[in-house]
C-alpha cells in the first residue's frame, strides 16, 4: 500500500508539473499575442519592403543606369550629372571596385577621350590606375570645371530672377542654384531672396503676407501667375467686344469708287475731255435738223425767225 501510494503521489506531480508547464506556455503564448496586437504595422512593412527589394534588386540594376557625359554641359548642368551619378551609386549600392569603371564606360566624346589619355599617362609614369570614385570626381571637376566656377554661380544666384518666366522655371532654377552654392542660407533667407527675384506684379498680389518657406512663397505666386492670366484673357474678350469687325466695305474702296463716279460726272459734264478721253465717243450738243447748225434748239433758230 505504501508503495502504490508513492506511485499515486508520483503521478500525481508529474501531472501537476505537466499542467503547470502547459498553463506557462498559454501565459507566453497570450504575451506574445499581446505584444503583436499592440504592435504597429511599420515592422511588418519594413520586412515586406526588404523582402521586395530583394526581388526586385535585378529589375533596379537593368532600368537604372548613370547619364552619359560628353563633357559639353554648363556649369550648373555638369554638377546636376554629378548629384545623378551619386544618386544611382546610392540606389544600386554598387561596390566602390566597380563605380570607376561604370562611370568610364558612360563617358563620351571629349570626356572618353580625356579619360583615355589621362589613363595611359599615369600608366606611362608607373602611377596606379584610379581605383576610387572619389578620387575619380575630383579629377573631373578639375578638368571640366572653370576655376573660378564658385564665383560664377554666386553672380548666376545674385541675378537670378523670373522676368518674363513662369513660375515654375525660375523656381527650378533657383532651387537647383542654391543646393549647387551652398551657402548655409537659413529657409527665411532664401524665402526673401525668392521674393525680390519675382515679377512686381506678382510681388504686389501676394502683399504683406509673411511667408516662412519657399513651398508657401512658390503658392503663392503660382496664384498670383493665374489671376494675372485670368486678367489678360478677359481684357482680350472685352477688346474684342469693343471693336468688333466691320461688316461694310473697307473705306479704301469707298473712295476708290467716290473717285470714279466723280470722273463720270466730269466727262458728262465736259464732252471735249469725254473725247480726249475715249475717241470713239460720239459728240454731244443739241443740232437742229432743219438748219444743220449746231448750238441752239429748234425754237431759237435764226433761220426760222427770219
Amino acid at each position: 500500500m505504501g508503495e502504490i501510494r508513492q506511485l499515486l503521489l508520483g503521478l500525481s506531480n508529474n501531472n501537476n508539473n505537466v499542467n503547470r508547464r502547459d498553463r506557462g506556455r498559454q501565459q507566453q503564448q497570450r504575451v506574445v499575442e499581446r505584444v503583436v496586437e499592440n504592435d504597429d504595422s511599420d515592422s511588418e512593412e519594413e520586412l515586406s519592403v526588404a523582402g521586395e527589394d530583394q526581388i526586385n534588386q535585378s529589375d533596379y540594376k537593368m532600368k537604372a543606369e548613370i547619364p552619359t557625359f560628353s563633357g559639353h554641359l554648363k556649369i550648373e548642368e555638369f554638377l546636376d550629372w554629378l548629384v545623378e551619378v551619386d544618386r544611382f551609386f546610392d540606389m544600386i549600392e554598387v561596390q566602390e571596385s566597380k563605380r570607376v569603371k561604370m562611370v568610364a564606360f558612360r563617358l563620351k566624346s571629349s570626356a572618353a577621350v580625356w579619360w583615355d589619355q589621362l589613363q595611359q599617362t599615369r600608366r606611362r609614369l608607373g602611377k596606379k590606375p584610379i581605383q576610387t570614385w572619389r578620387r575619380m570626381q575630383q579629377m573631373l571637376r578639375d578638368r571640366f570645371l572653370p576655376a573660378d566656377y564658385e564665383q560664377l554661380l554666386y553672380r548666376m544666384y545674385m541675378d537670378c530672377v523670373q522676368g518674363n518666366r513662369t513660375v515654375d522655371d525660375y523656381t527650378d532654377e533657383f532651387l537647383r542654384l542654391a543646393e549647387h552654392n551652398q551657402l548655409g542660407e537659413s529657409e527665411t533667407q532664401k524665402v526673401a531672396r525668392y521674393l525680390s527675384g519675382l515679377r512686381p506684379s506678382i510681388q504686389e498680389k501676394i502683399g504683406l503676407q509673411t511667408v516662412w518657406t519657399i513651398a508657401e512663397a512658390q503658392n503663392l505666386a503660382l496664384k498670383a501667375e493665374l489671376m494675372e492670366k485670368a486678367k489678360r484673357t478677359y481684357s482680350n474678350v472685352d477688346r474684342g467686344r469693343q471693336n468688333p469687325i466691320p461688316d461694310r466695305v473697307p473705306t479704301p474702296f469707298k473712295r476708290a469708287e467716290s473717285s470714279s463716279s466723280n470722273r463720270v460726272n466730269e466727262n458728262i459734264e465736259n464732252p471735249k475731255q469725254n473725247l480726249k478721253l475715249n475717241p470713239y465717243a460720239k459728240p454731244a450738243g443739241d443740232k437742229f435738223y432743219r438748219c444743220k447748225q449746231p448750238g441752239h434748239r429748234s425754237n431759237n433758230c435764226p433761220d426760222e425767225s427770219r
